[in-house]
């Protein structure tokens, strides 16, 4: 017997997140306002769905997030009802209506959850606070708070996919993100300072020790932006972290930025660096769309295999090629770290779209593209080098 299907409209233009999010909006007649992790859950099911031997998306199969399987045809993608309750239900959960067949929450039984709730967080942040002591890590409040908040995505991340948390796994990625957001706030003030980053692969004795700490740099880099866990950074996990850093800048709290931030994301979710917005779309000429496209430059250049998105050993030749390219030291000075984004941001243009770009003169527009040279010739060493810790 055939399941019954249950039919997304697919508008011209648009996009299956889109499409999802409409039809939620309308059957629930709330805004259902997902997460990265969440939206993720909400592609397991579809990737998972078999309404159709029809292939709907395009792409490959490896992660309907990927690339460009957002990207579905125009008309109605199907997909079985069971699936559509499925995430009916995580939207449900979200806005917190109740579900049925499970248990109707009672004023009592809010404020126990509630209580239950303010339990579990201070559990979770002794937990916390031990994993980074046992690590000798120290950290400042505000950078506190994003642990907890990791902390606690992973969890969450973890339940929604019946994943069960290995708790050294999760242990090893708390202190690689509590490392890794040593560096993120060095490079939030090198614009406005002078400094260098001291890293632990500066302390490397042997070309063996250097290519171990490199690998672990790559790892403490790509953690501060992994929402899923799967190792890797795509275009819209780094849009993400990019996009909180700034609101922050801006003088958001961690949470307003976060949350504005998942907001803006999920507006971009259908576009990448074979479809950005265009003129007429609300979008177009945003900031948020001129990061965008930045951060898909950034990993156009960086991606060596040509996945779309950033290994951890992609991220370490990257660091590493950045800490290299005034010196052969491996601290990062602030002026190393601006060059690098400079050149990146760069990459294909010529001295005249550098001038017109960043408004610079013929001459810094020269030394860039000097600095562009030695960048991708160091990149191409280091890639390697990270690959089979030989530098010949």
């Amino acid at each position: 017997m055939a399941p019954d299907i249950i039919n997304i409209n697919i508008k011209s233009g648009d996009g299956l997140s889109y499409a999802i999010d409409r039809k939620l909006d309308a059957e629930l007649k709330q805004d259902v306002k997902f997460n990265l992790s969440e939206w993720n859950s909400v592609f397991n099911v579809i990737k998972n769905d078999k309404a159709t031997e029809k292939k709907q998306y395009t792409g490959g199969d490896s992660d309907i997030r990927d690339n460009k399987q957002f990207v579905v045809q125009e008309g109605n993608y199907q997909i079985t009802k069971s699936a559509w309750d499925k995430i009916v239900d995580m939207a449900k959960k979200k806005l917190g209506i109740p579900i049925e067949g499970q248990e109707v929450k009672t004023e009592e039984t809010q404020e126990t959850q509630t209580v239950t709730n303010e339990t579990e967080a201070k559990s979770n942040e002794e937990k916390i606070k031990t994993i980074l002591s046992d690590a000798g890590i120290t950290v400042n409040d505000a950078d506190m708070e994003k642990i907890k908040s990791k902390y606690e995505m992973i969890l969450t991340y973890n339940k929604q996919n019946n994943i069960e948390t290995n708790e050294e796994t999760l242990k090893e990625r708390i202190i690689n993100y509590a490392k890794g957001l040593r560096f993120q706030n060095f490079e939030k003030t090198v614009l406005n300072q002078d400094g260098e980053y001291e890293s632990d692969c500066s302390k490397a004795k042997t070309y063996e020790e250097l290519h171990t700490k490199y690998k672990q740099f790559g790892k403490e880099y790509v953690e501060t932006m992994d929402q899923d866990g799967n190792g890797q950074i795509d275009a819209h996990e780094m849009f993400y972290t990019e996009l909180t850093t700034l609101y922050e800048a801006q003088g958001m709290s961690y949470l307003q930025a976060k949350t504005k931030a998942l907001d803006v994301v999920k507006k971009f979710k259908d576009y990448n660096a074979m479809n950005l917005p265009k003129e007429g779309d609300p979008l177009y000429g945003t900031e948020e769309a001129e990061q965008f496209t930045d951060i898909l430059v950034k990993v156009g250049v960086l991606d060596e295999d040509k996945n779309m998105s950033l290994s951890t050993d992609e991220a370490a030749a990257y660091l590493m090629t950045m800490a290299q390219l005034d010196d052969t030291k491996n601290n990062i000075t602030s002026n190393e770290n601006i060059r690098t984004e400079l050149v990146i941001a760069t990459m294909d243009m010529s001295v005249q779209e550098i001038m017109d770009t960043l408004g610079v003169s013929e001459q810094a527009a020269e030394n860039i593209i000097s600095y562009r040279e030695k960048f991708n010739n160091s990149l191409e060493m280091t890639q390697n080098f990270i690959k089979t810790g030989s530098l010949e």
